[in-house]
C-alpha cells in the first residue's frame, strides 16, 4: 500500500501546499476495505499491530514485477545521468577572455544567490552560463527561465510550526530520546509541506538556532558573496516589473540585483522581455496596482507590503483562514484556560484568540546569511594570514616594539603601517606586555580600547507560546501559580 506523503515538491511556478488531512482520510478509507476484506476472506496485508509467522517454502516466494509499480514523486529523466553540467571554457577563445572561477563565484553567482536565497542551484546556474556561451550578461538576463523546472519557492513557515520542530529538538537533546524522523514531522508539525521542502527548513532551523548559538557566527568577512548588497526584490524592480507595471519609468535607483550586475557588465539597461514571476509575485504585482487605483496615489513597494499585511493580520485577528493556514496552526495553543462560562467565547476572549493566531502564522523570515563584523572592528578574518599567528621572529618584535611606542599605543596607526590587523598589534602586547624585558629603554603606551561590533542580521527570535494569566488574563497558568492553585484545593 502507497500514499502519496509528498515527498518531493511540485515543479513550476504556482505553489501547491501539500493537505496532510486529505492523505489521513484516503488512509482511513483504505483501512476501513481491508478491515471489510479481512470479514469475508484473506487479505494480503497485515495491520500494524498484527503478527504472523512467515510462511517458508516454494510455494511462498515473494513475487517481485519486473517494473516498478508506482513512484515516489515525479518521474526522473534516465538521461539526465549523462547530462554534462559544467565544462571549462575552451582555449578556443582568447585567453585574455576565459572566465576565471573567482569571476564566476564573484560576480555571476553572487547576484544569482542573493537575488533568489539560494533557490536557484549552484550546478543549475553553471549549466545556464555554458549554454550562455559564458556570457554573464546573458546568461542573468535569462537565468530566471530555470525557475519553470525547479521545485516551487517555500512557503516561509509559521512562527508556531518553527517553535514546534525547535522544541522537538530540545527535548529529543535532553533526554537523549530519538529525533522524529522527517515523515512524523510532516505528519505532527508542519502538516502543509513536502518532505523535501521540510528537510530543507530543518537545514535551516539547524544552521540558525541550534549550531550559531553555540558554535558563534563563522566569518565571511572575506567572502564576497556574502557582501551586503541593497537591491530590491524582483517584484519591486523597475525594470523587471515595467510591463506589469508601464505607467512608470524604469528607476535606477530600484533595481534588482540581477538587473544591477547586468548594467554594471554592459554598461546598459538589461532588456528583460520575458522575466519570470511565480504566482506569488503576479498577485502582489496585480494587487499593488489595486491599491493605487483605490486610493489614486503613486504607492511605494513597502507601502503595499504594510497594507497587505495589516489585512492579512485583520483577517487572522477575525479567525477567518484559509485550509492552509488551518493547518499550520497548534490548536493546543489557543486553547482559553480558566474560563469563566462554557460554551461560546466572549469578545474578549475571541479578541485573545485571534491575537494568538496571529502570532502563530507571523512568517519565519530567515536571513540569507549572518554578516560577521570581525573585520571591520579590527579582527583577524577567517582566511587570513595572520589568522594563526601567535609568534613573532626578532625583526618583528623590534618593528612591533618601535611602531607601538612611536604611535603611543594605537593600533590602529600601527596595524595601517605594517598592514596588518589591529588584533594582531594587540595580540603582540599581549604576548610581550609592560614588564617585559623587550620593553626596556622604551616607553611604553597601553593600547586604545577597541570597539567590537556584533554581527547583524541574526534570526529572528521564536516565541515560546506560553501564556501566563498575568498577561491577558486567561492564558495557560504559570507553574508558580499552578502550584498555588494546588495548594489552595488541598486546604
Amino acid at each position: 500500500m502507497f500514499y502519496n506523503f509528498g515527498v518531493i515538491p511540485p515543479t513550476g511556478l504556482q505553489r501547491k501546499w501539500f493537505d496532510m488531512r486529505e492523505v489521513s482520510s484516503k488512509k482511513s478509507r483504505e483501512i476501513d476495505n481491508l478491515n471489510k476484506t479481512d470479514r469475508v476472506g484473506s487479505r494480503p496485508y497485515l495491520m500494524a499491530d498484527e503478527q504472523k509467522d512467515a510462511r517458508i517454502g516454494p510455494g511462498f516466494q515473494v513475487e517481485i514485477p519486473d517494473e516498478p509499480t508506482h513512484s515516489f514523486g515525479q518521474e526522473e529523466d534516465l538521461n539526465r545521468e549523462k547530462e554534462t553540467i559544467w565544462i571549462p571554457e575552451t582555449v578556443e577563445y582568447d585567453p585574455k577572455e576565459v572566465l576565471e572561477a573567482d569571476q564566476i563565484r564573484h560576480v555571476y553567482w553572487t547576484a544569482i544567490w542573493q537575488q533568489w536565497r539560494g533557490h536557484i542551484p549552484f550546478e543549475m546556474a553553471l549549466k545556464h552560463l555554458m549554454e550562455c556561451k559564458y556570457d554573464f550578461a546573458t546568461a542573468l538576463d535569462s537565468i530566471d527561465q530555470k525557475l519553470k523546472e525547479l521545485p516551487q519557492e517555500m512557503r516561509p513557515v509559521g512562527m508556531a510550526q518553527a517553535r514546534s520542530l525547535l522544541d522537538m529538538h530540545n527535548a529529543a537533546k535532553k533526554t537523549d530520546k530519538r529525533k522524529r524522523n522527517l515523515r512524523e514531522i510532516q505528519q505532527y508539525l508542519i502538516k502543509n509541506y513536502h518532505l523535501g521542502e521540510i528537510q530543507n527548513f530543518r537545514y535551516q532551523l539547524s544552521r540558525f538556532y541550534y549550531y550559531q548559538p553555540t558554535h558563534g557566527v563563522p566569518c565571511n568577512c572575506r567572502d564576497p558573496i556574502c557582501t551586503d548588497y541593497q537591491f530590491e526584490p524582483r517584484v519591486g524592480c523597475t525594470n523587471c516589473n515595467r510591463h506589469h507595471r508601464p505607467h512608470l519609468p524604469v528607476d535606477p535607483e530600484k533595481l534588482c540585483l540581477i538587473c544591477q550586475t547586468y548594467l554594471e557588465l554592459r554598461k546598459e539597461m538589461r532588456p528583460a522581455e520575458q522575466v519570470v514571476f511565480n504566482s506569488s509575485e503576479l498577485e502582489f504585482l496585480e494587487k499593488w496596482n489595486q491599491k493605487e487605483a483605490e486610493s489614486g496615489t503613486r504607492l511605494t513597494r513597502d507601502n503595499v507590503e504594510k497594507l497587505i499585511r495589516m489585512e492579512t493580520w485583520r483577517r487572522w485577528g477575525d479567525e477567518d483562514l484559509t485550509d492552509e493556514e488551518e493547518a499550520m496552526l497548534n490548536l493546543s495553543k489557543l486553547v482559553i484556560r480558566n474560563r469563566t462560562k462554557s460554551g461560546k467565547h466572549t469578545e474578549e476572549e475571541k479578541r485573545i484568540k485571534g491575537s494568538r493566531i496571529l502570532n502563530q502564522l507571523v512568517p519565519l523570515i530567515l536571513p540569507l546569511f549572518t554578516k560577521c563584523n570581525c573585520l571591520i572592528s579590527g579582527g583577524i578574518p577567517h582566511g587570513s594570514e595572520n589568522r594563526d599567528k601567535w609568534s613573532f621572529s626578532g625583526e618583528e618584535v623590534e618593528k612591533y616594539r618601535d611602531l607601538i611606542s612611536c604611535f603611543e599605543g594605537d593600533q590602529f596607526q600601527v596595524s595601517e603601517f605594517l598592514k596588518v590587523e589591529p588584533e594582531l598589534v594587540e595580540r603582540f602586547v599581549e604576548k610581550y606586555p609592560e614588564n617585559h624585558e623587550i620593553w626596556k629603554g622604551k616607553q611604553f603606551f597601553p593600547l586604545q580600547p577597541r570597539e567590537i561590533l556584533q554581527p547583524h542580521n541574526f534570526s529572528p527570535i521564536i516565541p515560546t507560546f506560553v501564556y501566563d494569566d498575568a498577561e491577558d488574563g486567561d492564558g495557560e497558568p504559570s507553574s508558580k501559580k499552578a502550584k498555588k492553585a494546588k495548594k489552595a484545593r488541598k486546604v
